[in-house]
């Protein structure tokens, strides 16, 4: 069985024998692990108390993912996944598409400053259909 290990950890159910899933083997889904807030634009008061929630660094790299994710004109439903992280002032997004079986993928990854994190994830975006996602997304019915 595979589970979200944010959550165990969360519940205080993680327990030493469990194994992690390495991402080299396995991308997780877009945004995943991250938590949304949303309020009207025009709510200032509501957005300034929010302001104090929003962690920075989560903020760019699900931008960027989400930015990956456009380009391939994912879904709930579409098997994409990606990854993004920061060190120090660069910014690292892996992603992939696969077919629904999952013989078929494709796999890449794109670097850069962290104040191009969108930038970042749409070229990944371009290179991931450059490089067979076209095919295995048409495949998919997309």
């Amino acid at each position: 069985i595979v589970l979200a290990a944010a959550g165990l950890r969360r519940l205080g159910l993680l327990r030493e024998n469990y194994r992690f899933l390495a991402l080299e083997v396995m991308l997780p889904a877009i945004g995943q692990g991250a938590i949304g807030i949303e309020c009207r634009q025009e709510d200032e008061s509501i957005g300034e108390l929010l302001d104090p929630l929003n962690d920075a660094a989560t903020s760019l790299c699900v931008r960027a993912e989400r930015a990956m994710n456009l380009v391939l004109g994912g879904d709930c439903h579409a098997p994409v996944a990606g990854h993004a992280y920061i060190q120090g002032n660069d910014l690292t997004i892996a992603g992939s598409v696969s077919d629904i079986d999952g013989v078929r993928s494709v796999r890449s990854a794109a670097s850069g400053a962290i104040v191009d994190a969108e930038q970042i994830g749409k070229q990944l975006g371009e290179t991931l259909l450059e490089n067979g996602a076209v095919q295995i997304l048409m495949q998919n019915g997309r």
